[in-house]
């Protein structure tokens, strides 16, 4: 038997479209739909509530604006302590998802291969990647750091805004270690908005603080922080490829649009894995 948990409407809610189920199998379909709905209600329409202004609070941090800057009312919010916290500046919505997409890449990269990892983020997508390993002479040249001398990290970050440097014009910097001297000094020549770090050492915050006049987003991340184990896509599956790496990684739940030509093999896969999976039948691009 087929089915779907999917209502098409703008504001998607859980709904079993299959009349042949029975009522302990529609019971069992709303509870999983009810599950991924109030998860992924956590996780993003929480960042659409709030006052507009920056004030940290118990759980909560209110930020400048929504996605666009006509856009108020964002906010982020967690259940226990706010993994991030606001060292300086006000961030936006979009600072705050820069930070957090480009920390979760920077901590999983620098875990993996043992080696400083730095990310330039734009947008809410990478313009730039790179580990810590020492810049070749023409590397050297083409990024004009001429012979400042450069940590690990530092070079980290180098590498990942050279990839393509007019896409990191105005980046967010994510960096997998704690801010040292080095980088500190090459972040202040630079034209970028923020950086997420795991810590900062002595003088390095004073440094980026003194940046666009005091404006430059600071923000210190929990290091153990990782997110829950949930995919949210804003287009359809096209291959269960998807689910399969999905599970790798231990995601319980998904929720997509549908309406791909092989929405039954990705049904299938995630059958296979026990995954819950939802149609929204809603496409709700991330940015």
């Amino acid at each position: 038997m087929r089915f779907q948990v999917v209502e098409r409407t703008p504001q998607p809610r859980a709904l079993l479209a299959s009349a042949r189920a029975g009522e302990s199998f529609q019971r069992e379909c709303v509870d999983i739909g009810r599950v991924v709905v109030e998860a992924v209600d956590h996780q993003v329409i929480q960042f659409f509530d709030g006052d507009i202004g920056v004030q940290q609070r118990a759980h909560r941090v209110d930020l400048k604006y929504g996605c666009n800057p006509h856009q108020g009312n964002a906010a982020f919010e967690s259940g226990e302590t706010p993994p991030v916290r606001v060292g300086n500046g006000s961030p936006s919505m979009i600072n705050m998802l820069d930070a957090l997409n480009g920390w979760q890449l920077v901590a999983e990269l620098g875990g993996v291969l043992d080696l400083p990892a730095a990310a330039s983020f734009k947008h809410v997508s990478p313009a730039g990647v790179a580990v810590g390993v020492p810049l070749e002479e023409d590397l050297r040249r083409a990024s004009e750091v001429g012979d400042r001398e450069l940590t690990p990290l530092a070079a980290a970050y180098v590498r990942a805004r050279g990839a393509d440097p007019k896409c990191s014009f105005g980046d967010f910097v994510a960096l997998s270690e704690p801010v040292d001297m080095a980088t500190a000094d090459y972040l202040r020549g630079v034209v970028s908005d923020g950086v997420v770090a795991p810590g900062f050492e002595p003088g390095t915050f004073e440094t980026l603080v003194a940046k666009k006049g005091g404006s430059f987003v600071v923000l210190e991340i929990d290091p153990g922080y990782r997110p829950p184990p949930i995919e949210s896509r804003d287009v359809f599956i096209p291959f269960r490829d998807n689910v399969d790496h999905a599970a790798k990684h231990g995601v319980r739940y998904i929720v997509q649009p549908g309406g791909s030509a092989r929405d039954g093999e990705v049904e299938a896969a995630c059958r296979e894995y026990g995954i819950a999976m939802v149609h929204t039948g809603v496409r709700l691009f991330h940015h």
